[in-house]
């Protein structure tokens, strides 16, 4: 979930692109150079340079807005601030006048600006590298049910085929109803992940699989900071339909699910995004019937994208209508839709 950090600093970047938009803006406006930039009336071509660094100020601040250029968009700004107008444009003014406070005003307000992207790039750059360096669940590509009973046969165990890492970035937040598995119920890992396992020194000491199927990896390297994950398990009619269908709606590759009783959507990093488990299959409690109880009651599946619009387009594709057209969710700040995928469960997708 997102801290009030990671809200704090969204909205600080959002600001600061916007502000950036409109000093450019401004500038293309009345065909000069902001007040803070002081550039000699005679010096040559100056108006066409007034209205290229307008339209760096403007294009700049846009880019800053856009996740994927925010990087890039705040380095550029920071190293034009910080070397063209603090050094170059009010070095010289505060040479020439330094006996005057205006001369210092001008310039430490130029440095604030270069000072804010600064901020914002160091933020995003950490952000992209912490993204980067996530590791894969486990490594393992596909798992089995985590609470199926009876023969463990690993032959039938077969995972799904690797996921191209080229994959676009999912990530899903779960709202869960208040039916869960008794807390003090607790469940052996199979022994096909017991294996991989033991046989890998940086992954061994899987704890139990405990409430809803979260698991606990502990590390030499994380066990200041130990990991946890839920797999939220669903129950469907018909998986491998299931299976596709989810896969189209985040616009992933086709493949086939492990099983045809059980199957797991992953993120490009193996994240377990959901789970999709046959009715019926293996006597679970909660998992026996969809007639017991209206599917999807309790639960609402909150997945968070970064191809929003595109992840819409794929929407309408795979249903007649939306059960909510896209619209602002005032709490995340973000547009979102919904829809019922083939087993009625109500699924909302938001940007991030």
């Amino acid at each position: 979930m997102a801290t009030a950090n990671d809200n704090a600093m969204a909205f600080g970047w959002r600001a600061y692109g916007l502000g950036m938009m409109a000093l450019g803006s401004v500038c293309l406006a009345f065909g000069d150079f902001d007040p803070g930039q002081p550039v000699p009336k005679d010096f040559p071509v100056r108006t066409t340079l007034a209205y290229a660094v307008g339209a760096f100020m403007l294009v700049a601040g846009a880019a800053v807005e856009w996740r994927r250029t925010t990087t890039w968009a705040a380095a550029a700004l920071t190293g034009y601030y910080a070397l063209i107008v603090v050094v170059l444009m009010n070095g010289r003014v505060v040479l020439a006048h330094y006996a005057h406070f205006g001369a210092y005003s001008g310039a430490a307000e130029q440095l604030a600006i270069a000072a804010g992207g600064l901020i914002v790039y160091a933020a995003r750059a950490k952000l992209d590298a912490d993204l980067a360096k996530r590791p894969r669940v486990l490594g393992l590509r596909d798992r089995s049910c985590p609470h199926r009973s009876g023969r463990r046969d690993r032959d039938e165990r077969a995972g799904t085929p690797r996921r191209d890492p080229a994959d676009r970035h999912v990530r899903v937040l779960h709202h869960i109803g208040s039916r869960a598995h008794a807390p003090d119920r607790s469940f052996e890992p199979h022994e096909l992940v017991r294996e991989r396992l033991e046989s890998r020194p940086d992954r061994r000491g899987l704890g139990r699989c405990g409430l809803a199927g979260a698991d606990k990896v502990s590390t030499p390297r994380d066990r200041r900071n130990p990991m946890k994950r839920i797999w939220t398990v669903i129950g469907v009619s018909d998986v491998p339909s299931s299976f596709k269908w989810y896969q189209s709606l985040f616009g992933q590759p086709e493949t086939q699910p492990g099983h045809s009783y059980w199957g797991q959507i992953l993120d490009s990093d193996g994240t377990v995004l959901i789970c999709l488990h046959q009715w019926g299959a293996h006597d679970h409690p909660s998992l026996m019937s969809k007639d017991s109880a209206t599917p999807g009651n309790g639960l609402l599946l909150f997945f968070r994208v970064d191809d929003f619009d595109l992840a819409l387009k794929r929407a309408r594709a795979l249903v007649a209508r939306l059960e909510e057209e896209p619209h602002g969710n005032p709490n995340t700040g973000t547009m979102e839709f919904s829809l019922r995928d083939f087993d009625g469960y109500f699924v909302t997708i938001s940007a991030l």
